[in-house]
């Protein structure tokens, strides 16, 4: 099999970490029965901390969009920020 065949066929970095990192775990849990429950919640709880970067993520550039449109807006001649009550 050619070097590039190799290549093309191995997964990447990232998935060999995560792979070894849950291979980890399971041995842990394996060898420490009684933690087995105490990882499981770390899990949930690193996963759900994940899922709230995400969203706060989402707020940021949602909130950074905003602010573009603001600034982009305000720099057109004759379209002020301020608005009269009608």
């Amino acid at each position: 099999m050619s070097k590039q065949a190799k290549s093309k066929s191995a997964p990447p970095v990232a998935h060999d970490a995560r792979d070894a990192t849950l291979e980890r775990l399971v041995a842990l849990a394996r060898r420490y029965p009684t933690v087995t429950q105490s990882l499981e919640f770390a899990l949930e709880v690193a996963i759900l901390a994940a899922q709230g970067l995400r969203q706060i993520a989402a707020g940021v550039r949602e909130g950074a969009e905003v602010v573009a449109h603001r600034r982009a807006v305000a720099k057109v001649p004759g379209k002020g920020r301020t608005r009269r009550a009608t």
